[in-house]
């Protein structure tokens, strides 16, 4: 199967202070992330930046993922919205909870 990248929102695709944050494959049954922790500030406006101090900005990142996902997954079944986003809500608890108590797989990036 090619690769076929995904299109740049066309809301930002003209904006100089725009940063890829994530990207994200599944292949042979495995996720593989790269992302973009720590981004400043590009926007001026420092409560948006992305980095350490302000972490839980990642939330969300993640939010937004999250209701993107519901929404294409609603246009291509019979399901709605809101009951695919809380089945995604709960599966992320479990995989979180499952990753706060086990960090035996888990390796820090140096």
């Amino acid at each position: 199967m090619p690769r076929i990248p995904l299109p740049i929102p066309p809301s930002i695709k003209e904006q100089e202070n725009a940063a890829e944050l994530v990207r994200c494959w599944f292949s042979e049954g495995e996720l593989h992330v790269t992302l973009k922790a720590d981004i400043g500030d590009p926007t001026g406006r420092p409560e948006l930046s992305m980095n350490h101090k302000h972490a839980s900005a990642w939330g969300t990142v993640l939010q937004e993922i999250a209701s993107h996902a519901s929404n294409a997954l609603a246009g291509e079944s019979d399901e709605e919205y809101w009951d695919l986003l809380r089945r995604i809500a709960a599966s992320f608890q479990t995989e979180m909870i499952s990753a706060l108590t086990d960090d035996s797989d888990v390796e820090p990036e140096e």
